[in-house]
């Protein structure tokens, strides 16, 4: 799970979580922090990809199938190219 900020166009420090997430109902240890930015969401990060738009990614290497993860995950959020991975 991460906090992104719109705003800045990044994931936030770990400790940003806690704001987020409450245990029982309660948010726990946030009595001090500042409120939750608008501009904030919590995500949850998928670590692999097996298919994504008709793509086949389980065939692919490991090293292959994260490198495409990174680069559509770069493309979604700062919207860059998407490469080479089906070829």
């Amino acid at each position: 799970m991460l906090v992104w900020k719109d705003d800045d166009k990044r994931i936030e420090p770990f400790h940003k979580i806690c704001k987020h997430v409450q245990r029982s109902g309660r948010f726990i240890g946030t009595a001090r922090d500042s409120p939750v930015d608008l501009n904030e969401y919590s995500m949850i990060m998928f670590y692999d990809i097996l298919l994504l738009d008709d793509i086949v990614c389980i065939r692919k290497t490991h090293d292959k199938r994260r490198r495409f993860f990174l680069i559509f995950w770069f493309t979604v959020f700062l919207a860059g190219p998407i490469s080479e991975f089906a070829k």
